[in-house]
């Protein structure tokens, strides 16, 4: 029987597998005091009590800092929490100095594109933020992955966004030559916007745990330019002394004259409210606990296939192969 299926599957059309259009999709990664000291204290447990909770590792945190893990919200809301964060000070001080900080790191690009980059991205996303309302999609799936230690958010994009992306750095870029890493670069720091303007609107939504809603603090996907005091920093905000700024440090006890940190390595020690630091970004660090990950934040297309063949034909006159469940069809990546 094997061998007489195995002849007629032989005979079929070649094209057995087609794939569909692509959809962007982006994850971003959170780490740190702010996460596994905070966010994941409070909220609701996360297996239920007893000896469910007793079978669980001992060492893993117990709570969830949201309860059910796939979320929907709202598009339209985010590309106004975008514009929002670029025209309000404080914020958007730090978000147009960092894409100038962006730009200096191309010099040959410089002084060839608009300098404004902020001002650009700013002004297109007046219009922008009215036509959100129309888009095709007007929900998002979003999925919340959540460890001790780390905090995802996984998520689709509009495609209207992608488009838009894609066109605001175009003409911020213009015609300068060799100019395909700055692009790259400028669609990243967008791709940053909208997340850290998403983690807010969840942040305002009816998403959290009730016993934490109030206690979610706000999540920075870029680092400040601001000199602001330490002793003016909330427990479990990440700083850099500008005076030194190799070493990443966070606040484990606040106060205004005394403030009791930690650094990467794990030293606690009390430094003067009045030290001027900059806030630090909140996403994933490099296996060394300083440096930013490259991934930590990260949009990419997925596109799906799905085969026709039922059965795969080996290089074997005994046996063939049958394709089931992922197999015969690729699930959606954010099914995990």
């Amino acid at each position: 029987f094997i061998l007489f299926v195995r002849d007629i599957v032989s005979k079929m059309c070649c094209f057995v597998v087609s794939s569909f259009s692509q959809e962007p999709y982006g994850v971003s990664c959170i780490q740190g005091i702010k996460i596994s000291m905070g966010m994941h204290n409070f909220g609701e447990t996360r297996f239920g009590k007893g000896l469910i909770a007793d079978f669980r590792s001992q060492t893993e945190q117990n709570t969830r800092v949201v309860g059910d893990f796939t979320k929907s919200v709202i598009t339209a809301p985010i590309v106004k929490e975008m514009l929002s964060i670029m025209s309000n000070l404080p914020r958007s001080n730090d978000w147009h100095m960092h894409l100038r900080h962006t730009v200096d790191k191309f010099p040959e690009q410089k002084e060839l594109i608009d300098s404004n980059v902020g001002e650009r991205i700013r002004e297109s996303l007046v219009p922008l933020a009215k036509e959100a309302k129309t888009w095709f999609r007007t929900r998002l799936q979003t999925r919340f992955f959540e460890t001790g230690d780390n905090y995802y958010l996984g998520m689709e994009f509009n495609r209207e966004y992608e488009v838009w992306k894609y066109a605001v750095v175009d003409k911020i870029v213009g015609s300068a030559p060799n100019a395909g890493r700055l692009k790259g670069t400028l669609r990243a720091q967008c791709d940053r916007l909208w997340f850290e303007a998403c983690i807010a609107v969840i942040t305002r939504g009816d998403v959290y745990n009730p016993s934490g809603k109030f206690y979610v603090p706000r999540i920075w996907f870029i680092s400040s330019h601001t000199d602001v005091k330490l002793g003016a920093l909330p427990e479990g905000e990440a700083f850099r002394i500008v005076s030194d700024k190799k070493e990443k440090y966070e606040v484990l006890i606040p106060g205004r004259t005394k403030v009791v940190v930690r650094s990467i390595e794990g030293i606690v020690s009390a430094l003067s409210g009045e030290t001027i630091v900059h806030r630090e970004s909140d996403l994933t660090r490099q296996p060394d606990g300083n440096t930013e990950s490259f991934v930590s934040c990260t949009t990419f297309p997925v596109t799906h296939y799905v085969n026709y063949r039922a059965v795969n034909v080996l290089p074997s006159k005994y046996w063939c192969s049958f394709s089931i469940g992922d197999g015969q069809s690729s699930p959606h990546f954010m099914r995990y």
